[in-house]
């Protein structure tokens, strides 16, 4: 908790104890015309392994009065996102390639949407942007920034020597394989080469606008359906009866298939899901030809692509 009592003093009170409130807990008096930092020293447990962080963090005060006494009347919590930049450097077919790491310290792990790499060559100081899972192209070869370790100091790329082997999330990429099972606990392998189109609609029972847009979809999939397009819905759900219930709710006519993980599924990772609803139309190639969030959108650029 930040601020000043009531004679204008600068006041800190941190909750050392844990017991989310400030009954026993030291008031930190500071000056006018400095900050207050400190160190933050804790363990997190990730991957069946016990690890250590130390972090610096400065305070800033706002010039509100704080209440305080034998009771907190007013509390005031506060979420700090750490920003943590590591560097490396690695060789490749005589080049060195500079990596800076940016990452949104959350929970003390790296977080695959979160890290940002920017990434320069000795041939050229620009530096560019990229997310875990985007490409970076070289001279001769495509590098697909893979994956980061979970303390932040290992960057995997994979290398590719042409676009046409990429297996990815994004347009022009080969899509990933889905595997789940549909209602009846089946296993589901999603077989791209049966359809020309597969259009595939992720989607959760908990998600209002998924569930809105399936009578628009069922309309949308009358002059889908001669075209030669199929429909898989792939649930995010994580509670089979939820899931179960909303299909029946929604009279959902497609094979909707889940493994009932939530946002911790392989598919949301495979396809890199930040967001529901997500529309992904893969071609008979398996190639990702669309990937849309917008419905009004999806129905535009369909029905030129299939047309």
């Amino acid at each position: 908790m930040l601020g000043t009592d009531k004679i204008g003093r600068r006041i800190l009170i941190i909750d050392r104890n844990r017991d989310l409130n400030f009954i026993n807990d030291d008031i930190i008096y500071t000056k006018v015309d400095e900050n207050y930092k400190t160190e933050l020293e804790f363990q997190f447990f990730a991957n069946n392994r016990i690890f250590e962080k130390k972090v610096f963090i400065e305070f800033t005060f706002a010039n509100k009065n704080v209440k305080y006494g034998t009771e907190i009347e007013n509390k005031y919590f506060i979420l700090i996102g750490l920003n943590e930049h590591k560097n490396g450097k690695f060789t490749y077919d005589e080049t060195d390639f500079f990596v800076e790491l940016n990452n949104t310290f959350v929970f003390g792990t790296y977080k695959k949407t979160l890290v940002q790499s920017l990434i320069s060559d000795s041939k050229n100081q620009h530096k560019q942007s990229y997310k875990i899972g985007d490409i970076y192209k070289t001279k001769n070869q495509y590098f697909k920034l893979d994956s980061i370790s979970i303390e932040g100091d290992t960057l995997y790329l994979k290398v590719f020597p042409n676009m046409k082997d990429l297996i990815g999330f994004r347009e022009g990429w080969i899509a990933p394989k889905i595997t789940a099972k549909d209602t009846f606990n089946d296993i589901i392998n999603v077989n791209y080469t049966k359809n020309k189109y597969t259009l595939i609609d992720f989607w959760a029972s908990l998600c209002k606008p998924c569930r809105e847009k399936t009578p628009h979809l069922k309309e949308l999939y009358k002059s889908l359906k001669p075209k030669g397009v199929s429909i898989y819905v792939v649930s995010l759900d994580d509670e089979h009866i939820s899931w179960i219930n909303a299909i029946k709710k929604d009279k959902i006519e497609w094979k909707t298939i889940s493994d009932l993980k939530g946002w911790e599924s392989k598919i949301v990772k495979d396809f890199n899901i930040e967001s529901i609803p997500l529309y992904i139309l893969i071609d008979e190639n398996g190639r990702i030809v669309l990937r849309e969030t917008n419905f009004e959108t999806l129905k535009i650029e369909i029905r030129k692509i299939i047309n």
